[in-house]
């Protein structure tokens, strides 16, 4: 079989179904290593001061093609594969500068085993509603479910990803605008008015969804 004459659709579909034909992915990964490349190129701004800008690169790339690997499968093809390939890769960047600064979350925390005694010293109040409200617990995973659901249709043009991320930087990563501007290349003004315009359309999406407020979510 000439891979080289496969159109990109059919690529993925040879690898994705069935037994993983593996030359259809190599065939894939060459058309489009270069893409990656430069999308890796255009994210060094992501890269902490701290850090060398050639190893970041680097590592970004390499993650880039594991991720793609473990996740091509999801590929729903709603996007250009291209579009696709831009929303791993800029949210590999992210997790690694995450990492490098000491703010990935998926490293273990360690917690200080309190008495009864020394919660009562420090004022410290327990309140374990789970346990106390079992229906609470189930609406609070009907609730994260939901969330899930509306952040995942978001984020399925590069548009709404880009958006997300911008969203995600400054509220929970508390990143100022000029920061996040400078990541995207683009201006201020440009950040403040996603900031505005698309918390507005994700609390209309929210809302479609039967969540009203965040504290709906929050609320323990």
């Amino acid at each position: 079989m000439d891979y080289q004459e496969i159109s990109d659709v059919d690529l993925i579909r040879y690898y994705c179904e069935g037994d993983a034909d593996q030359a259809a992915f190599n065939e894939l990964w060459r058309r489009y290593e270069p893409v990656v490349h430069r999308f890796t190129k255009h994210l060094i701004y992501m890269c902490p001061e701290c850090y060398s800008r050639e190893i970041f690169e680097e590592d970004v790339f390499s993650e880039t093609q594991e991720r793609v690997l473990r996740q091509i499968r999801g590929f729903q093809r709603k996007v250009p594969f291209s579009a696709w390939l831009w929303m791993i890769c800029q949210g590999v960047a992210i997790d690694a500068r995450r990492r490098i600064t000491g703010r990935d979350p998926r490293v273990p925390r360690a917690f200080v085993s309190l008495s009864e005694d020394d919660m009562a010293k420090s004022h410290a109040v327990l309140q374990d509603t789970l346990k106390q409200d079992p229906v609470r617990g189930v609406l609070n995973r009907e609730r994260t479910a939901v969330v899930k659901h509306v952040f995942g249709d978001y984020s399925k043009t590069q548009e709404g990803f880009e958006s997300l991320s911008a969203l995600y930087l400054h509220f929970h990563e508390d990143q100022p605008v000029s920061v996040i501007a400078q990541w995207f290349a683009t201006y201020d003004r440009k950040i403040f008015r996603v900031l505005s315009h698309d918390c507005e359309a994700l609390r209309d999406l929210f809302a479609q969804s039967g969540i009203r407020s965040l504290q709906d979510i929050l609320a323990e």
